[in-house]
């Protein structure tokens, strides 16, 4: 399938192909396809060849990291993770797949939570929300109902703020 210019760029950065990774676009393309199939190391092959022509390109980077994090080399991931957040504090991917990490990798780290809470743009409310939701997903999609108990009184305890803040 071709990928017309006008098109969303597959890096996700919200700009078209044309004004985008128009030179890395069938390259992208090919990596989502193979991680989407989950074929992680496949796609890790074709991300770590293509770092090394652009080995700052963020999504790149990203997608590396969780395709690591897909074959459990953790440390690794976390490493690349921090390498992008260092870059570009704002990388809410970036965040996101960090806080999966702190909650389902060897050493539970609660304390990505609260540092994706203060780096993330936006209302504080809203950054706790969407990384307790990238908690609770992780936590359902792996069936890790033990963990998830452990979180639930942080939920519980944003849940009743947002109330006492009325409608919104």
């Amino acid at each position: 399938m071709a990928l017309e210019p006008y098109s969303p760029c597959p890096c996700g950065s919200g700009k078209k192909i044309k004004w985008c990774c128009q030179d890395l676009a069938k390259e992208l393309k090919q990596i989502s396809d193979l991680v989407e199939s989950r074929q992680f190391i496949q796609a890790l092959q074709l991300a770590e060849k293509s770092l090394r022509r652009n080995p700052k390109h963020l999504w790149l980077r990203y997608t590396r990291a969780a395709c690591l994090t897909a074959r459990r080399q953790y440390a690794e991931a976390r490493e690349e993770l921090e390498g992008i957040l260092a870059d570009d504090a704002q990388y809410e991917r970036a965040w996101n797949l960090l806080v999966s990490l702190a909650v389902l990798g060897p050493a539970q780290d609660r304390s990505v939570l609260q540092d994706a809470i203060d780096a993330l743009a936006g209302d504080r409310y809203e950054n706790e929300q969407k990384c307790l939701g990238v908690i609770m997903a992780v936590l359902t999609s792996v069936e890790k109902h033990a963990p998830l108990r452990g979180w639930l009184p942080l939920f519980a305890r944003l849940a009743g703020r947002k109330e006492a803040a009325g409608p919104g």
